[in-house]
């Protein structure tokens, strides 16, 4: 099991689902075990819910560091 550090956060990589990658800016999506949904007479619907943890290169700018460093380490 490896985990992502960040200032006041410790990620579970194996829960990242995808990350964004923009210009000075990362959006972690992680996969959550939350659910919502609706049924009415045997339909409906149910979708997952993404908790998602943004970081910005000037807020943030060591864990846009750690980020930056745990992608490129994931080419190697």
């Amino acid at each position: 099991m490896s985990f992502l550090k960040l200032s006041g956060l410790l990620i579970n990589t194996s829960k990242i689902s995808s990350v964004k990658i923009s210009e000075n800016k990362y959006t972690i999506n992680l996969i959550s075990g939350k659910t919502h949904g609706l049924m009415l007479f045997c339909s409906g619907s149910f979708s997952s819910v993404e908790d998602s943890v943004e970081v910005n290169k000037d807020k943030h700018p060591e864990d846009y560091e750690s980020v930056s460093k745990w992608i490129n380490n994931l080419n190697k």
